[in-house]
């Protein structure tokens, strides 16, 4: 409730917003793992993530702004997973050159087995299934960090996470955190 809030507040406020479009780009390495926050880090479950600010609005120490991201992951022996998802955030600048940022974000995962999945028929036979993915809901909030290199790119260092529904057939949600590291390169 808590997200799906602070993203109809957010639509409200849209029309407040200067909008600056393809402002920057984003590009994040990732490891997931299905585990409470800062529990686990390893072994490491490769991912990526690309995005970019739709929309922001500064203020003197803060300023919130709209990102999409696209990205993926592979959980060895649970799935390989593609996502697209709209973030809300709250920036506020610890100096000159840190700024704390507070992401709140929903969207749509695709996630495939890793390996091939088979049925079993009347007969008690199996035969292989052709596999079409599965279909699930992201919500995601974190916390990160983000230190000025020069004035057009930037470190971002961010711990997210995120719970997605349903998990299983028998597991309506799970918990999963993100950990990413990368580069915010300004576009002028």
């Amino acid at each position: 409730l808590m997200i799906i809030s602070s993203v109809l507040k957010a639509q409200a406020q849209e029309s407040m917003m200067e909008s600056e479009p393809f402002y920057t780009v984003h590009v994040l390495a990732q490891t997931e793992a299905i585990a409470f926050p800062f529990t686990r880090y390893f072994p490491i479950h490769p991912g990526f993530e690309i995005g970019t600010q739709l929309a922001s609005k500064q203020k003197i120490r803060s300023h919130r702004s709209w990102h999409i991201y696209l990205g993926g992951f592979f959980h060895k022996e649970v799935d390989l997973n593609f996502y697209v998802r709209g973030v809300y955030q709250f920036c506020y600048s610890l100096g000159q050159k840190f700024d704390l940022f507070i992401p709140v974000g929903l969207g749509y995962l695709h996630g495939f087995h890793p390996a091939p999945i088979y049925e079993q028929k009347a007969d008690g036979s199996f035969s292989k299934v052709t596999q079409f993915g599965r279909p699930h809901a992201l919500g995601m909030v974190g916390i990160a960090f983000r230190h000025e290199i020069s004035p057009s790119l930037k470190a971002i260092v961010r711990q997210d996470l995120g719970l997605q529904s349903p998990f299983y057939v028998t597991i309506p949600v799970m918990l999963r955190t993100f950990f990413r590291v990368g580069v915010t390169y300004k576009l002028d």
